[in-house]
This record gives structure tokens, sequence and C-alpha cells, in this order.
């Protein structure tokens, strides 16, 4: 493995930012400065930012079914797992010089004009490449995986790769003695959803405070726990994962990574052991879905074959490659709220894509006017508040629909409505035209017209959404909103409830 430079050495990048350590699009020719026996056979490989953590399972996914030689830049001591992780993908055995480049060095000095500086003349040459960036990866993965069942298993056997065959048992058998110290015994009368918990955000001052669980994640167990239990008596239960401490006393396997002892065998990565155990306890019956905010380490689920709903702000950027895996095949469903729940996740208009998105931080999308340090680090900080009243409705109605599709859960009341056959990507939208099938069975006398009934409870439900909307009309200059944008939102609004209720 070639190394430009020591990557204990601190790359100044600020990060998890979304401004800094960022690749070209995919596949776009681009002249980069690398080993002179690095990827001797191939012009097009794989890059990307060593800070980009959650985008590794991505990369690694792609490599599985498409591999290719790996550049990772901007790596430090902090991302020994990743590079680590990726390493392993890139190769069967112990990665080669010529198949990975892990540096130091920030994208300016790898696809700079000038020689890297402080490097040993001669020791490299800058080539012409085509870049497969990380979202470029997911276009790879998500294209090559809907092909056949068989590159969906590859990719799921290629998350959690054990290379010592001798230790292969001896790893397995400890990670299912994990699995019953950490997890509730699996039970025939329960199923399980593994709900993830998310304080990157905020905790670490990293990327996208919007997407940390915060006080959102009570919402979601709850609506886990008041699903209808299904025709055989099964009910649903929530176990909580990824949280340092208690929350509200609900079952938890915890910081789960840090019981797993992967220090033990110091010839596998500590990722795949991580994903090994995730996937052995899935298999073993502790868990049948995964839930969680929107980020690669969810998408980790989705990548193993496991029963996966991710939850973001649909207009939030990013949402677009996210919606790439959304697919049935994948078991895969992505439910998109409209309110931010946190105070530095605010509208902007980005120069490449066009039309108009929310960045979270705002500052790390748009530079025009950024605050001050100490303003940033009190904003990054803040709280992550609860869904609004009918962005609750959508998420417990797109966890109900998924749980029908995905779990084979025959439950009485269902959901109905157009949007339970949808494909798996659950909005406001969508949910407007959802009902619970006993809508109007408790009305004594019974009657047979259950009109009057369903056009009560849509009504209920358009009350709901208008007066989110109220709300988000009292917040648009800090959402830095233009009302033209707010206007034609409200108008889509309202141009839907009436056509819904003029049906009834």
């Amino acid at each position: 493995m070639s190394k430009a430079s020591n990557p204990s050495q601190p790359s100044s990048s600020s990060g998890t930012s979304g401004t800094s350590g960022t690749a070209p699009p995919p596949k776009e020719p681009i002249q980069l400065w690398v080993p002179k026996d690095f990827s001797s056979k191939s012009n097009t490989i794989y890059a990307l930012s060593a800070t980009h953590r959650g985008d590794m399972y991505h990369v690694r996914a792609a490599i599985t079914l498409e591999p290719l030689p790996i550049c990772v830049f901007e790596c430090t001591s902090k991302t020994t797992d990743l590079t680590a992780y990726l390493e392993r993908s890139a190769t069967t055995g112990p990665p080669t010089r010529d198949q990975c480049f892990l540096t130091s060095w920030e994208w300016e000095i790898l696809s700079g004009d000038k020689y890297p500086p402080g490097e040993k003349p001669e020791m490299f040459h800058r080539r012409h490449f085509e870049i497969i960036s990380e979202s470029g990866a997911t276009d790879v993965v998500s294209a090559r995986m809907l092909q056949s069942k068989e590159n969906r298993a590859k990719v799921a056997k290629g998350m959690a790769v054990i290379f010592d065959e001798s230790a292969k048992d001896a790893i397995r058998v400890h990670l299912e003695g994990v699995c019953e110290r950490l997890f509730p015994k699996p039970d025939s009368h329960f199923k399980t959803v593994l709900v993830m918990h998310r304080d990157t955000g905020t905790t670490f001052a990293g990327i996208y405070p919007e997407l940390d669980s915060g006080h959102a994640i009570t919402q979601i167990v709850t609506a886990i726990h008041e699903n209808p239990q299904a025709e055989d008596g099964q009910k649903l239960r929530a176990v909580l994962c990824g949280n340092p401490e208690d929350i509200h006393g609900i079952s938890s396997i915890r910081d789960f990574w840090k019981y797993l002892g992967s220090e033990k065998w110091s010839k596998e990565t500590k990722r795949d052991i991580e994903a090994l155990f995730l996937k052995i306890a899935f298999d073993k019956g502790y868990y049948s879905m995964a839930v969680g905010f929107r980020s690669g380490a969810l998408d980790l689920y989705t990548f193993l074959g496991i029963p996966t709903v991710s939850i973001s702000l649909r207009p939030l950027v990013g949402e677009a490659r996210h919606k790439q895996l959304a697919k049935l095949e994948f078991y895969r469903w992505n439910i998109q709220y409209e309110q931010p729940r946190h105070v530095a996740t605010r509208w902007f208009t980005p120069r490449r894509l066009g039309g108009r998105f929310m960045g979270s931080p705002y500052w790390d999308f748009d530079t025009t006017s950024p605050p001050s340090k100490e303003e940033k680090e009190k904003l990054h900080r803040d709280e992550v508040g609860p869904f609004t009243a009918y962005d609750l409705q959508i998420v417990s109605t797109g966890l109900k629909i998924a749980v029908t599709k995905y779990l084979a859960w025959k439950a009485k009341p269902f959901v109905s409505g157009p949007a339970s056959n949808m494909i798996p990507v659950f909005d406001n939208s969508c949910s407007r035209g959802c009902f619970p099938s006993n809508v109007g069975e408790n009305i004594s006398p019974p009657v047979k017209d259950k009109r009057p009934a369903m056009k009560a409870y849509f009504e209920g439900q358009k009350a709901l959404e208008e007066r989110d909307f109220a709300g988000r009309v009292a917040r648009l200059e800090h959402l830095q909103e233009p009302k033209e944008l707010y206007d034609q939102s409200k108008a889509e609004m309202e141009g839907h409830w009436k056509s819904i209720l003029s049906r009834l």
C-alpha cells in the first residue's frame, strides 16, 4: 500500500463539512498525483475523503460488485477504521500498492497543478483518471444490486468479511454470545425493531445535525409500540442501539461496538466485526428491522439485506442520492418529513445542483454570510426537537406501511389508500391519502356508508397539516425560505386536500 505522506499527520480540512473533502461528480476525467505503481491496469478509480465516514459502506458495497482501485484522501489518525475497512475492500488479501492509495493530502493537493509539497522527487506522477466518487458508488451499487438476487447476496456477504479462515468459527461463537448478553431474548410474541440513535451531528459538531435523533427518538419508539398487533397476536417492540446513555428506560443494546472485542482479532477490521455482529443478530432473530435517521451507518443494514426504514427531511440536500436505495427489492423504505427540527437547518440555493434545498448546518452549504465561530458553536449544539404534529403522522403512517410490506405484518386496522402501494419513498403527499381500515366501524348504530366518517378523518388530518404550515410561515425569515416557495407549497397542499375531500 502506497502512502503519499503519513496519514497520522492531521489534515487542515474541516472534516465532515459539506464543502471540504469533495471529489468531482462520478466518472469525471481529472488529473491526480499518485504513486507511479498505483492503479497500473485501470484509469477508473474510486476516490473519497476519509472524513466522509458513512460513505465507506457505499464504497465497500460498490467495490464488491465492481472491483477497482481506490484512493482515500484527508487521512488522519482518527480515520483508521475507515481506511482499514476500505483497504480490505480493494483486495482479497493484504492491501497492495497497485490497488490502494491512502494520503493525508487535501483534495486541492491531490488534484492540484503543483508537485505535492514535501514529497520525494520522482515518487509521484500526474495521471488522468475517471473518478467514481461516493455518490457514484451509490449509483454503481444501486444499479448492480437491482440486476439480480445474486448481486444483492454478494453485497451482503461483502459487507462483513472475515479474512482469517482459522478464526471464523471462534469469532462467530463470540459474537453470538454478545447477542445473548445485549439483546432481549427472542420471543415468538414479538418482532423486534432496532431503532438507531444518532448524535454525531450535534455532539461532535459534525454534518447534518438535523438528522440526529434528538427528541424524535421517543416519538419513533412510541409509533412502533402503538402499531396494531398482528392477527396471530404478535406485537412490535423497539430496542435502541447506539445510545451511550439510558433514554427513558427504553430497552437498548447501547454502544454495542464497545462490547465486541474486535481487538482480539488483529487480522480483522473493526467495521467488518461490527457488520458481522449485526448480521448474526438479525439471522438469529434478535431483531427483524432497522429504523433510524438517514446515515451511511443505517445504509449498512440495507446492504446486509436487512429490512430498513430511513427517515429524513424531504428538502434536505442528498435525498436524491438516498432515494436510489429505496426499492422493494432492497427491503428499503424511506420516509420524508417536512419541518426542520434543528435551528441550523435552513434553505439555500446550490450553484451546481439547481433548485433550492435545505442544508444542515446551513453554513457548510451556503457560504455567503456565515455566522461567527462562537455563533456556529452555539447553533450547532442546540437540541434537536421533535416532529411537528403532521410530520409525526407522516412518520407513524410510513412505519406502519413498511412493517406491513417487509415483515408480512397482517394487522387490523391496517393502512389503506393509494400510497400503501406506492414506491417506497413516503412523504406528505403519500400520507394525505392514507387512512385506517377501521374508519367508521365504531359508529353506533352501524352504518353502511362510511364516507361521512372518512371525511371527518381527512378533515382532521388536513387541520393538523394546516397548523404545521401556520408554524412554518412564522419561521420564514429564520429558515431563509422565500415567500414564493412557501406559497407554492401551501397551494399544493390545499389543492391536494381539496381533491381528496371532493371525492367523499
